[in-house]
């Protein structure tokens, strides 16, 4: 990805799942520059959600296909921590 904002493919979809984001951004770093460009995207997913083919709560991606590819395996999670944040939440 080649600058700080969001690619509209990533935009779309964010704008459509914001009850599973906690926050999105692109982040000027070494694992973009292996792909499409410098940038890369950052995707902290809310309590009660992971990336399963990551194992984490995050979803972080240099090219738009391998972050879109990702969202497909976002699951509801039921991991200690996740079960906490949402405690303190309600």
């Amino acid at each position: 990805m080649k600058n700080r904002t969001l690619p509209p493919t990533i935009a779309k979809w964010a704008a459509k799942n914001q009850n599973r984001i906690d926050e999105i951004e692109m982040e000027f770093d070494e694992s973009g520059e292996e792909h499409e460009g410098p940038w890369s995207a950052w995707c902290y997913l809310e309590p009660g959600y992971m990336c399963e083919i990551m194992g984490t709560h995050i979803i972080h991606e240099s090219t738009v296909r391998m972050f879109m590819d990702a969202t497909k395996h976002i699951i509801p999670c039921d991991c200690d921590d996740c079960e906490r944040a949402m405690k303190e939440a309600a």
